[in-house]
């Protein structure tokens, strides 16, 4: 039932309620958990939790394989919600379109505010790639994998030595993702300025942003510096996290046997 409030029913945004997770409403963070329906929806950390069992099941019987294939579809799932779009559907009020409401009434607000979110989804995953592409693995966004800074709440509740359901501590990861959120919305809006808000600039559909002049054009240093920060932890959150799924594996597995 949640699907056609996180992608709809048709196209690849269909997919979307598989690869998210939103936490649900909290007062304690009202704005980075708020959605619609305000219960908690997504299908991303049990998808992760079920492809870690088949693995489990495959690598016990000895089909190495459909193990690996298994747990290589399952870190698709925990990677996703390492991004913080992935885990918070608006975490600023910058991406809610309050005067088309006001103006043009309630279906026109809810396209708005999916072309809005889109855009600085897309855009983040777009510059993110670009600044990978560009690095290499002794400089750059690359080093995060190797000598990865994550969240320190992330690091605390992995290293745990209980072990709660899987998906349970990739919720953990969502949550961590979810608070990175706001602060990624506000440094693209100082990098990117209203290109993203400008009527008309839908990326989804085919729009284009200037990547390369953002990344080197001498007049975003600060903006693009405080944007790479939260690149940075975010892709090392990304690192810590499937490095911990795998091992747990492994881990199990040896048990198991």
């Amino acid at each position: 039932p949640d699907q056609k409030y996180m992608g709809g029913f048709t196209g690849s945004s269909s997919q979307g309620f598989r690869h998210m997770f939103y936490r649900a409403w909290s007062l304690m963070e009202p704005l980075v958990t708020f959605h619609f329906p305000l219960h908690e929806m997504g299908q991303a950390p049990d998808r992760a939790a079920l492809y870690f069992k088949l693995a489990l099941q495959a690598g016990k019987a000895g089909h190495a394989f459909w193990a690996h294939r298994f747990l290589g579809w399952g870190l698709h799932y925990v990677q996703d919600l390492s991004q913080p779009y992935h885990a918070s559907q608006f975490a600023s009020f910058r991406l809610l379109p309050i005067m088309t409401l006001i103006r043009d009434g309630w279906e026109a607000t809810v396209r708005e505010t999916t072309r809005r979110v889109s855009n600085y989804h897309l855009s983040f995953e777009d510059y993110t790639d670009l600044l990978l592409a560009s690095s290499s693995s002794e400089s750059g966004l690359e080093l995060a994998f190797r000598v990865p800074k994550p969240s320190r709440g992330l690091n605390e509740a992995l290293g745990l030595e209980e072990t709660p359901r899987l998906s349970e501590r990739i919720r953990e990861l969502a949550a961590v993702s979810s608070r990175l959120a706001s602060a990624v919305v506000r440094a693209q809006g100082k990098l990117m300025k209203d290109e993203l808000l400008t009527e008309g600039v839908d990326i989804g559909k085919g729009s284009k942003v200037d990547y390369e002049k953002l990344a080197k054009n001498s007049s975003y240093v600060n903006p693009r510096e405080e944007l790479y920060s939260l690149q940075f932890e975010a892709l090392s959150n990304t690192g810590l996290a499937a490095r911990w799924y795998t091992e747990q594996y492994y881990k199990q597995l040896r048990l198991r046997k």
